[in-house]
């Protein structure tokens, strides 16, 4: 309930592109995408997420930021 939480408040902020539940087996995570080119934007997305989570469900939120790659493409 903890992840379909996360997702549901993730998804629910204007700054988020999408989320959904990823993993799953032991705990799993939450993969959210956000426009990480307004710092501002990004940031209280994150710091909001946090605290909102928190107050949902009384546990911390880890939040690890990643950058995507360029996706799949051969290799020569």
């Amino acid at each position: 309930s903890e992840l379909d939480t996360l997702v549901d408040l993730a998804a629910g902020h204007a700054s988020c592109l999408g989320a959904r539940m990823v993993g799953a087996g032991f705990g799993g995570c939450v993969l959210a995408l956000a426009d990480a080119s307004d710092t501002q934007s990004y940031r209280g997305f994150q710091s909001e997420l946090a605290k909102t989570y928190q107050q949902a469900t009384g546990l911390p939120l880890d939040i690890h930021s990643i950058q995507i790659g360029p996706g799949v493409h051969r290799i020569q």
